[in-house]
């Protein structure tokens, strides 16, 4: 069994998981998109049946989303005390 390689660079193909991770999505949310042509549609490798994304594509895909006016919530980190009671931290 061979060990997975430690890449000392992007890679500039990635697995669905790392595709949709890199575009911050959840991979059901990512797959919707790329079902409905929203997002761009994986790459097939030559005589295998491995499909992987482009680092580039997804890049450009969004670089050419639109600008939002929502704002970032005021909290992104929260925690729990012992009354289960969520607090901005």
């Amino acid at each position: 069994m061979s060990a997975t390689p430690i890449l000392q660079f992007a890679p500039a193909a990635l697995e669905r998981d790392q595709a949709a991770a890199y575009v911050s999505l959840g991979i059901s949310t990512f797959e919707r998109l790329v079902q409905a042509k929203q997002a761009p549609l994986p790459r097939m490798f030559p005589e295998t049946r491995r499909v992987a994304w482009l680092r580039s594509e997804l890049d450009a895909w969004l670089l050419g989303l639109p600008p939002s006016n929502l704002l970032p919530p005021d909290c992104l980190l929260y925690t729990s005390d012992a009354a289960d009671d969520m607090q901005c931290v």
